[in-house]
């Protein structure tokens, strides 16, 4: 009777005590815009379509209600956008040497000073434009889609004394994912 005792535990040890190896899990990425999960390697269901898309956006137009400005084709619709937070968190990461600043039209980096000079001359709550440069990912078996941003530029809206809106100044842009564009001194 001992005899099938032991033989029964040494089976049941036999039996649980040996983890069977499990099959390694595929690596997932989390988007880092989303949270939204994509695979990146190659013969996986998420691809990118899209490589560099950059694109306008006039968040806000003060003399737009009514005229021709809103119709649709000028800007593109947007609802519930906190542009001032999109500011505030930019201008911070700024301030905190996270991001470096970049002139709009030259392309060079832009001191602190500069940007507080810009920050002081204009409200945020005038920024109105935005350009993102961005690439798009879409997984096949989901039909989710995903944008990944790379590059904000703000601009704020020129108004004239009478309200109205003649245009937009460039505020800075901000490279989001360049390491080598952040780099501080």
């Amino acid at each position: 009777m001992k005899i099938k005792q032991i033989l029964f535990a040494v089976l049941l040890l036999a039996l649980f005590g040996c983890k069977a190896k499990e099959p390694e899990a595929e690596q997932q990425i989390v988007h880092p815009n989303t949270t939204t999960f994509y695979k990146t390697e190659v013969g996986t269901d998420a691809i990118q379509v899209a490589e560099s898309i950059i694109y306008d956006v006039v968040i806000q137009n003060s003399s737009a209600e009514g005229t021709e400005w809103n119709d649709g084709s000028y800007y593109t619709s947007v609802t519930n956008v906190d542009v001032e937070a999109i500011a505030n968190i930019l201008f911070q990461a700024v301030y905190e040497q996270r991001l470096v600043p970049y002139g709009i039209l030259t392309g060079e980096p832009m001191t602190i000073e500069e940007v507080k000079k810009m920050d002081l001359e204009f409200k945020r709550n005038r920024i109105a434009k935005m350009e993102f440069t961005e690439k798009w990912l879409m997984n096949e078996n989901t039909l989710e889609m995903s944008k990944l941003i790379s590059e904000i530029a703000l601009g704020y809206e020129s108004v004239t004394d009478s309200g109205e809106v003649t245009g937009y100044k460039p505020c800075f842009k901000v490279y989001l994912t360049d390491k080598e564009k952040n780099k501080t001194k």
